[in-house]
């Protein structure tokens, strides 16, 4: 049982590091298609990676050593149906040549509380959620179902009859044909039994309605993640500036290509992409004049960034490095040439009055200062455009 609950802990431990690799694809796909993410459907999808994850590590995990391995007797795939519940009642005491013995309450008390039984009944519940996430989100049909469970317990046996896909000599678990049965009626009774969940959770449908309506508004979410995906990419120009940087380039010149492609990429390319930067691209969002009709023009994409990549964001880095400043002085681990209290002033001031700025904008124009002072607004690209004319080739169909 202990080996069980470290597999399971072991999941829940490396579920956050998975999450964070898989939150950047799955922000993009969902916004391209949706336009917008809803809770529940962040919360079905991690929650599926999550048991996705308790089911792989419970099938491999506690990983031996190689040399344990090598020690270890063989073990011959499990390939008679059945083995393995006539192997329980035989050990519970049940025999099949006196077929009175199964009306005896003893033995049946034997056989619920042996470790062979508990194995039988842990993997059929093991795939039962596989079978009510393909029935609820992924929408297949029952015989769709029994394929996937299927093909996703022989992944399991392959990866166990394997040694972990040959990194181990030989197999250090028991690859059972039992295991492929009672792996797939899990599945199977996962499905049967979704529609008793589906009176408390949303349907499919109604998740993706709730992801085309979201998708019509401007989340600070979704700002947040456009300034990413920019910052990212522009990130990642500045490192081939370094990684190629020759010997004859100066300082100038290295400003000068940083300027040139800031231009460019915040611009120039909002231009010629109808409004949208890289990141706003693909969050489904772009610049508009503020009267929402309009395109924004070139100097306004452009001042529209200066102020958000290089004053607002650079601010909001350098108020926290004030702020830490601050306390660092206030704790007398430092020493400056001027009064303490005056430069503890200054650091905590500068922050304060950036924030205080940021929230006078909010208040009284309703928007931040890149918005306001460039007179543009962020809007959702829409997709309805696209669920028309796809409803009408499946009305032509």
């Amino acid at each position: 049982m202990n080996s069980y609950l470290t597999s399971i802990i072991t999941a829940c431990t490396l579920f956050p590091l998975v999450a964070a690799v898989f939150t950047l694809p799955f922000v993009i796909v969902h916004y391209r298609k949706y336009g917008g993410i809803p809770v529940i459907r962040v919360m079905v999808v991690y929650s599926f990676i999550l048991y996705s994850m308790c089911a792989l590590f419970l099938t491999v995990l506690p990983l031996p050593s190689i040399n344990a391995v090598e020690a270890m007797k063989p073990k011959p795939a499990g390939l008679i149906p059945g083995k393995d519940l006539y192997q329980t009642l035989i050990d519970a005491g049940f025999s099949f040549k006196n077929l009175s013995t199964f009306g005896n309450i003893r033995y049946w008390k034997s056989m619920f509380g042996s470790f062979g039984f508990f194995q039988i009944v842990a993997n059929i519940i093991m795939q039962v959620p596989l079978g009510i996430y393909l029935r609820y989100y992924f929408r297949l049909d029952w015989k769709k179902t029994l394929l996937a469970g299927f093909f996703v317990s022989l992944f399991y046996e392959l990866t166990q009859f394997t040694g972990l896909w040959f990194i181990y000599p030989k197999a250090y678990r028991y690859a059972e044909v039992d295991d492929l049965i009672n792996n797939t009626l899990g599945c199977m009774i996962g499905y049967w039994i979704t529609p008793l969940f589906q009176m408390f959770l949303p349907k499919r449908d109604e998740i993706d309605q709730m992801s085309y309506s979201k998708g019509l508004y401007v989340t600070l979410i979704r700002r947040f993640f456009a300034c990413f995906f920019d910052l990212v990419v522009f990130g990642m120009i500045n490192a081939l500036f370094v990684y190629f940087h020759q010997p004859s380039f100066n300082g100038k010149l290295y400003n000068l290509l940083w300027f040139c492609v800031f231009i460019l990429l915040f611009g120039l390319l909002p231009v010629l992409c109808k409004g949208s930067t890289p990141g706003q691209l693909l969050v489904r969002l772009r610049v508009k004049n503020e009267d929402w009709v309009k395109d924004a023009t070139f100097l306004q994409h452009l001042l529209r960034n200066t102020l958000l990549y290089v004053l607002e964001t650079g601010m909001v880095g350098l108020s926290g490095a004030f702020l830490g400043f601050a306390v660092y002085l206030l704790a007398g681990n430092a020493q400056t040439p001027f009064p303490r209290l005056l430069v503890i002033l200054v650091t905590v001031g500068i922050p304060v009055l950036f924030f205080w700025w940021c929230a006078h904008c909010s208040r009284k124009y309703h928007t931040l200062p890149h918005s306001h002072y460039s007179k543009t607004s962020l809007v959702p690209i829409p997709v309805s455009v696209r669920i028309r004319n796809r409803d009408d080739r499946d009305e032509n169909n």
